[in-house]
């Protein structure tokens, strides 16, 4: 019987070589020789024995363990093959091929290059092949690949977000059909169920097996289960993951109870299409208690963390600044209390003194309010009551004249005098007749903008 070992190329699966007195581990790099020439290959399986009296095939030998010297240069095709990717872009779009490259591979003989590309028609390459080889001064080799195998080569991450099958697990591709998805409980969207390539995921063939299994086991979804006690319990959801069965028991004035216990822990006759399931109620009682056991801590564990999301952060350091806050008020009781007070009366007064209807409404105000803010608080305290007292003042004064607003207008801009705190006329301020006087003998001056009108 022939000994043969295992070796897979770059882009191939596990294929058997004649080690032709080598002994090459696990692992290994070796070169082989193939029908293209000379390449690099890792060993997937030592030298062994195969049993099997029929074959009779010619196996390829291996020439050597890869040295030191085949990685140094391989290193050196891996440099070249990432500089002849754009020209082999350019003499692409040069000659209009409807083609996509994918890889370019330097066999270790160095004397071959293997152009990869995929395309959805055939085509017409023979220029293309002829630039290469002028351009390389090397023998060309076009190989058009389809959709899973350029997933493979260029790889990516799946849906579940690990490395393609096809290219972690690598080997030939098999057929996947739309009946695994089914028997797996999968929705039928092309978008859930497709890959990369386009073509239904590899890991439903692989997993398959392991659904199959469980489904011969475990009771169809909507049969009924019997309990010990006479109760019959609905199967309502199947895990085949972890091997878990549902059961929904109807209960009055009540909502459905749904109990999940393990398939182990059932006893499950199947002939056919006829299933007939039994389980334990004592069992059914101990999943009961756990179920509310979870609830509770569940429960108990929302309460504790919305008081503590209630609470303040730090009780320490909150109790400490509240302490601090407290301390500097009763140190520094006149600062805040004078400045209230001050602002208060300072707006009582101007309220009263513009009720007077008087042009020194304004100033007595704002003085009777300094001194009012002054003597009930510091003198930070006055200072914010005479603010505030003449704030106060010149807004009352304005919303208790009642004049038309015509009136208003035509008021004369410089015309007004105001008088002093104690009464007495300020320098320069003509008499009231006087101003009686002048104002009629002077024309009015009508200041008035004159409004827009909407349309």
């Amino acid at each position: 019987m022939p000994v043969v070992t295992g070796v897979q190329l770059r882009y191939s699966k596990t294929l058997w070589f004649d080690p032709a007195g080598t002994e090459p581990d696990e692992g290994d790099l070796v070169v082989v020789k193939t029908s293209r020439g000379e390449e690099l290959g890792r060993v997937r399986k030592t030298p062994f024995e195969l049993e099997d009296p029929a074959f009779d095939k010619d196996l390829k030998p291996v020439l050597r363990i890869a040295n030191e010297r085949d990685l140094n240069y391989q290193l050196e095709l891996g440099e070249k093959e990432k500089d002849a990717m754009p020209v082999f872009y350019e003499l692409i779009e040069k000659y209009e091929l409807a083609m996509r490259p994918v890889d370019i591979e330097y066999l270790i003989s160095g004397d071959k290059i293997v152009f990869y590309f995929s395309a959805d028609e055939r085509v017409d390459f023979r220029e293309l092949v002829h630039e290469l080889s002028s351009h390389f001064q090397s023998r060309i080799d076009m190989r058009q690949v389809g959709v899973r195998d350029e997933a493979r080569m260029i790889g990516g991450l799946s849906h579940c977000g690990e490395q393609l099958c096809c290219a972690r697990l690598g080997g030939e591709f098999a057929p996947v059909s739309i009946k695994m998805a089914k028997d797996q409980g999968l929705p039928l969207n092309p978008t859930k169920i497709s890959g990369l390539c386009g073509r239904l995921m590899c890991c439903l063939r692989y997993e398959v097996d392991a659904y199959n299994d469980f489904n011969g086991r475990a009771p169809r979804k909507g049969a009924f289960v019997e309990v010990s006690d006479g109760s019959r319990g609905k199967v309502s959801d199947l895990d085949a993951v972890r091997e878990m069965v549902s059961l929904r028991f109807p209960r009055e004035d009540m909502p459905d109870e749904t109990l999940t216990v393990k398939l182990c822990d059932m006893h499950c006759e199947k002939s056919g299409k006829q299933c007939r399931c039994t389980v334990d109620s004592a069992m059914l009682d101990d999943v009961r208690t756990q179920s509310q056991n979870r609830s509770s801590t569940l429960l108990v564990g929302n309460a504790r963390f919305l008081d503590a999301a209630a609470k303040p952060e730090g009780d320490g350091a909150g109790a400490g600044a509240a302490a601090g806050a407290g301390r500097e008020t009763r140190e520094a009781p006149a600062r805040g209390e004078g400045r209230r007070e001050g602002r208060r009366e300072g707006r009582k007064e101007g309220r009263r003194e513009s009720r007077r209807g008087s042009g020194s409404g304004s100033g007595s105000g704002s003085a009777r309010g300094a001194g009012t803010g002054a003597a009930r608080g510091a003198g930070s305290g006055a200072g914010s009551g005479a603010g505030s007292g003449a704030a106060g003042a010149g807004g009352a004064g304005k919303e208790n004249d009642r004049r038309p607003r015509r009136q208003r207008r035509r008021r004369p801009q410089g015309g007004q005098a105001a008088s002093a705190p104690d009464g007495a006329p300020r320098s320069g301020a003509k008499p009231r007749s006087a101003q009686s006087e002048s104002r009629s003998a002077a024309p009015l001056k009508d200041d008035r903008v004159p409004r827009r009108r909407h349309r």
